[in-house]
């Protein structure tokens, strides 16, 4: 879910509606008087509505400011704070031929206004008769469009979403997970991704940006209930993978099993140990000792043949008595149910579609969230979080002449090796390529597999984690380029785990800038996948905890001083017209994300 600075979420704000997006004055002047009067007014109305319905019984949904999507704020002080709104610092420019003059639309309305909210009327009513509060229903829970009806290219799109149990009671607190679309399949086939905030009342905002017109499909679903996440955060916590490794000296072979201990378990008895500190901090790598071969000689791994039956059988035991939170019945699971009530459909007038503003930042690191990442439009995906480099293959090939490029991670970053490799060389590679070589420009793209991954590992050298290889690169030139990754095969792991990997991968970065200031490097985020798996592995693998993956990157890795880019590609994956899975389309999704790599890396060679 998006981020807000709104401790006080958990009560009805009333808020100043935004001023008309379309009578934009061309005078900053006369703007500059205008929004002061109006801000001074509207404060005043806001006043007088919020005594209005502060003594109401229930909640009163209205048409509200859209808050900034910034990173997560940790304030729970309800007494008295400050909130801050802001929004997009520059107009959007129209591609279609304007109506009028006045076709410019502004998001301007957020300006800096400081404001403190007053709590609303409880939504507890007393009652002598006994009540029940069930869990989120898709079905009895509904959305509605608090625009006008009359829709414009440029306008935010804001629905509330009421949820409610299956008894259509109103739930009173937060904490569903949502995922939400707007798209069109044709004339143009365009899609984007809604910006999900959370007031931890019972409602949620979905905020999309009209960024096409026509006609659009509005699909909001939830994906987990409150109390279905509550649980996967529980179950993030726990280690959910075993390892077959085997012992080889000469002739002579062995298995044995593998796993992960974390700091919280302190005693072990037998055990081959295999750390590395500046990796994975407290967490160990260990193996079952086998008589007659050394903790040295072990050379091969993969996930156990009875892996999946023994994750199959832990989560079965974690889950037991909880099944109905996931709705688990014959095998299968609810998931990703599509709301019940609401507008399936709206139209957007005007003509075109929205192109990114001139003076959009290059892509790189602590970039601000925006409240739409961007939409796609006819195969290309149009930014509004950073400009987006041209994938031309002679600037390309210049941008990285001379460079060493090293992709630590998964396979998706394999694709993107294998769309750098084909525009600087003119030609594919290998699916399963290590080193390329580009002669014209004397580059060389490198490809390391994480180490100690979930998914089959062909052998072990646990002094090849991507600390030991960017703590490897020591020459003077400092021509290199760093990207690297760690979702998907990090799912199982768990959340103390996995932050210990990024904390790390951050200082080992971090030691590398200091060598070298103006090494680009770039962290790939995770997006929503497929789930094609037993009910319980994909429980175990949950968009719901690859979200929180992102949140945690987000929070490492989106910091003063960090010069890390954390390159987002959740909503670009998202609203990608076609069932998201872990290897998105090569030719189209992939360019798009290595189009925002391009963004960064290039732009710093320009700017040395």
């Amino acid at each position: 879910m998006a981020d807000i600075t709104d401790p006080l979420a958990s009560f009805t704000l009333h808020e100043v509606p935004p001023p008309d997006q379309h009578n934009v004055r061309k005078s900053k002047g006369y703007r500059g008087k205008t929004v002061l009067v109006t801000l001074f007014v509207s404060v005043i109305f806001v006043m007088f509505v919020a005594l209005i319905y502060d003594t109401s019984s229930n909640s009163v949904i209205r048409d509200f400011r859209p808050p900034v999507i910034i990173q997560r704020q940790h304030s729970h002080d309800l007494k008295k704070t400050t909130v801050r709104l802001e929004g997009l610092n520059s107009p959007f420019i129209h591609s279609g031929q304007p109506d009028s003059d006045s076709w410019l639309p502004s998001f301007n309305y957020y300006k800096h206004l400081n404001g403190i909210y007053t709590l609303s009327s409880n939504p507890w009513t007393h009652s002598d008769d006994p009540g029940s509060m069930g869990t989120t229903s898709a079905e009895t829970s509904y959305y509605k469009l608090l625009n006008p009806t009359d829709i414009k290219v440029g306008d935010i799109i804001h629905f509330a979403v009421i949820v409610q149990d299956a008894n259509k009671r109103k739930r009173v607190g937060g904490g569903d997970f949502w995922l939400a679309t707007l798209s069109s399949d044709k004339n143009p086939n365009a899609s984007t991704a809604g910006k999900i905030v959370d007031y931890d009342n019972g409602t949620y905002s979905v905020y999309f940006v009209a960024a096409w017109n026509g006609s659009a499909k509005v699909q909001i679903s939830l994906v987990h209930n409150s109390d279905a996440t509550c649980f996967l955060d529980s179950l993030w916590n726990t280690q959910r993978i075993l390892w077959t490794a085997s012992y080889n000296i000469g002739n002579k072979k062995t298995d044995t099993s593998c796993f992960l201990i974390t700091s919280g378990i302190s005693t072990w008895n037998n055990m081959c140990e295999y750390p590395n500190p500046k990796a994975l901090g407290k967490t160990g790598f260990m193996c079952e000792k086998r008589n007659g071969f050394p903790c040295s000689s072990l050379n091969h791994g993969s996930p156990s043949t009875n892996q999946k039956k023994h994750m199959i059988d832990e989560i079965k035991g974690l889950v037991k008595g909880h099944e109905k939170l996931f709705g688990i019945s014959n095998g299968a699971w609810k998931v990703n149910q599509r709301l019940g009530s609401g507008p399936k459909q709206i139209e957007i007038k005007g003509h075109g579609y929205l192109v990114p503003p001139i003076d959009l930042p290059y892509c790189g690191p602590n970039l601000e969230i925006p409240i739409s990442d961007g939409f796609w439009h006819d195969g290309i995906w149009t930014s509004f979080k950073c400009k987006k480099r041209s994938l031309d293959v002679q600037y390309v090939g210049e941008c990285f002449r001379n460079k060493e490029i090293y992709l630590l991670g998964d396979s998706t970053l394999r694709q993107w090796g294998k769309v750098l490799a084909s525009l600087m060389s003119g030609h594919g590679i290998a699916d399963e390529f290590v080193k390329h070589y580009v002669k014209a420009y004397n580059s060389t793209l490198t490809f390391h597999f994480h180490q100690v991954r979930v998914g089959k590992v062909y052998s072990y050298d646990l002094n090849e984690y991507e600390v030991d290889v960017l703590d490897s690169l020591r020459n003077p030139e400092c021509n290199y380029v760093i990207v690297f990754d760690a979702s998907f095969h990090y799912v199982q792991w768990s959340r103390e785990a996995y932050k210990d990997r990024l904390l790390h991968l951050r200082a080992a970065s971090m030691e590398l800038l200091a060598r070298c200031p103006d090494v680009p490097i770039v962290f790939k985020g995770p997006h929503p996948r497929d789930h094609p798996y037993d009910v319980y592995i994909n429980l175990s693998v949950s968009d719901y905890i690859i979200h929180e993956m992102l949140q945690l990157a987000r929070y490492i890795f989106n910091q003063p001083g960090v010069q890390i880019y954390l390159l987002e590609t959740w909503d670009l994956a998202l609203s990608y017209p076609s069932p998201n899975k872990v290897h998105m389309p090569y030719h189209t999704e992939k360019e798009e994300e290595v189009a925002m790599f391009l963004s960064y890396a290039c732009q710093m060679k320009e700017t040395k």
